[in-house]
């Protein structure tokens, strides 16, 4: 299940469609390129 605690490393193996989201609302993920930790909702802020 996706929630905001969820950690952007297990979002992205979990659901890999999710990238693609991620990217088009300016939400780095470490398979866009950036080397960012921690969860959904601190990537977001």
């Amino acid at each position: 299940m996706i929630t905001k605690e969820i950690e952007i490393e297990d979002l992205v193996k979990d659901y890999p469609f999710a990238v693609k989201y991620l990217m088009e609302h300016h939400i780095k993920c470490i398979a866009c390129g950036e080397p960012i930790w921690g969860s959904l909702e601190r990537s977001s802020m």
